[in-house]
């Protein structure tokens, strides 16, 4: 999937919701990963500045789970350094990471010239 504005999100949301859903995640897991995945869009979408870049997502999932890569033109972020700001949890910007770790089972960040942002999620089964 390509994401160029803020305007796409809505169809990103829906399309990840339905495949996540479409492998047995209960609605709870399904809205966990579909909020991680905006959030790590939106990050990426900040980062090119309005300079017409494009976020590419790629999503993958299996009755275990879901692997999540969100690939953006910007210049990357260190992940450790960034971990250890203190964020206000109830701040309506700058809480991306904080959620994205919180949502899913792992998190990591490359930065070779672009940045990607990898996460993984277990699925929970409906009940």
């Amino acid at each position: 999937m390509r994401v160029e504005r803020a305007a796409e999100l809505r169809e990103l949301r829906s399309t990840v919701g339905a495949l996540v859903a479409g492998h047995g995640a209960a609605a709870d897991t399904r809205e966990e990963v579909v909020l991680a995945v905006q959030e790590a869009v939106k990050n990426g979408l900040a980062s090119c500045n309005g300079r017409g870049g494009v976020v590419v997502v790629r999503l993958r999932c299996d009755d275990r789970g879901c692997r999540v890569e969100v690939r953006d033109p910007g210049p990357g972020f260190d992940l450790a350094i960034e971990e250890r700001r203190e964020r206000d949890p109830a701040a309506e910007h700058g809480r991306g990471l904080l959620l994205m770790r919180r949502l899913m089972d792992s998190l990591t960040v490359r930065c070779d010239g672009c940045c990607t942002v990898v996460m993984t999620r277990r699925l929970t089964a409906r009940r």
